[in-house]
């Protein structure tokens, strides 16, 4: 017969490994998750419980019931979650399972975007410098196909200065920084 004293009890949830604390799952002892863990289910504690199911949205119904609602990622749909709710027996109040919020989902669009920019400007740079094996001068402008925007800001530089040094060993020279802000500069090997 089981400890029912046992701190935690782990779970193997679509071959991901869990630990959980039995007190979570003692607030929701009339679920599926609460039943599974009573002492007439199991019968070996340190034995993890296999579950059929998606591991990545188990560890979000862990959450949901940690916190009682949860703010769902662009990636996962609602009604997926809301059918793992479903198996697992937990009933989510209204409004308690909400998606990022689309000004949100945008900025993080747009925070992804400026680094994808960044990085092909970076390798644009090091595809120019090794056809000229030197100094090279590199323009930004709206007809180069990478940017929406003429203008680089400040955070997207020190982000193409780190692409640069990292990726291809290139840096831009210290005295780039009048000519940057006229959106052109130069990039030369790292010594």
């Amino acid at each position: 017969m089981p400890d029912n004293n046992t701190a935690t009890v782990k779970f193997n949830v679509g071959g991901r490994a869990f630990e959980v604390s039995r007190s979570l799952l003692d607030k929701y002892s009339d679920t599926v998750l609460g039943r599974t863990v009573s002492e007439t289910w199991q019968e070996d504690a340190e034995k993890p419980v296999f579950i059929d199911r998606n591991g990545d949205l188990f560890s979000q119904v862990l959450d949901f019931m940690r916190y009682g609602s949860i703010e769902l990622s662009s990636a996962t749909p609602k009604s997926m979650f809301d059918r793992e709710l479903d198996f697992y027996g937990i009933t989510a109040e209204e409004g308690s399972v909400q998606h990022q919020s689309l000004a949100k989902v945008t900025e993080e669009f747009s925070c992804w975007k400026s680094k994808c920019d960044m990085f092909r400007l970076a390798l644009e740079c090091y595809h120019q410098y090794g056809l000229r094996s030197g100094e090279v001068q590199v323009r930004i402008c709206k007809d180069h196909a990478l940017f929406s925007t003429d203008h680089i800001t400040e955070e997207e530089r020190e982000m193409l200065c780190l692409y640069l040094d990292v990726y291809f060993g290139l840096v831009m020279p210290a005295e780039n920084s009048d000519t940057f802000n006229r959106n052109w500069f130069y990039v030369c090997r790292k010594e």
